[in-house]
């Protein structure tokens, strides 16, 4: 498991490789891969392009219609990939939005709400 996370940290664009490290977590072991589920937060949360955020919800999309992978799997990919990855998504867009980044006028809500032809 430490080489493929080396590996990922050296190929950030190989989203599939993060899927397969998921596999470690769907067998019970007295081995600790903390270390992992820490690089899943920290390569989803802080380290990954917008390109790669949505290349991984699109292949998250694809594991949760196909019926030959494991409920378990799905779960430890929404926990450990997608939520992690929405968070600090959010958390970045509010931030922006709320500590220095511009907050729309008027008249651009307006728009944003189809109401362009409504007087202030």
């Amino acid at each position: 498991a430490t080489f493929l996370v080396r590996h990922a940290n050296a190929h950030p664009d190989d989203i599939a490789l993060l899927f397969e490290l998921l596999q470690i977590f769907l067998h019970p072991t007295v081995v600790d891969f903390s270390f992992v589920k820490s690089f899943f937060i920290k390569a989803v949360e802080e380290n990954m392009s917008s390109t790669n955020k949505k290349a991984l919800l699109h292949k998250f999309f694809e594991l949760l219609v196909d019926e030959s992978q494991s409920e378990e799997l799905k779960v430890h990919a929404m926990q450990l990939l997608v939520l992690p990855m929405l968070k600090s998504t959010l958390e970045s867009e509010k931030e922006s939005a709320g500590l220095g980044g511009q907050q729309p006028s008027a008249s651009e809500e307006g728009v944003a709400l189809g109401k362009e032809g409504v007087a202030n």
